[in-house]
């Protein structure tokens, strides 16, 4: 999956509302990650895509202390 395509999705989330989202690690407006989102979907290959460009692992919680491991 394309980590680009990833990112221009989850820019049009209300969670990234004014935001430009260029980094797998930028934190939104409620302190997620986009790992925590592609979980929050259920997106196992959104999951892999995000982790194998360099988001933190399932186990880093996010603005609200859960985990992307909690959250799907």
């Amino acid at each position: 999956m394309d980590i680009k395509l990833i990112l221009t999705d989850y820019e049009s989330l209300p969670e990234y509302s004014g935001l430009n989202l260029v980094d797998v690690n930028q934190v939104n407006l409620f302190g997620d990650r986009p790992i925590n989102i592609a979980a929050t979907r259920g997106s196992s290959e959104e999951l892999e895509t995000l982790v194998a460009h360099g988001a933190p692992t399932i186990n880093d919680a996010g603005g609200y202390g859960y985990t992307p491991f909690q959250c799907g």
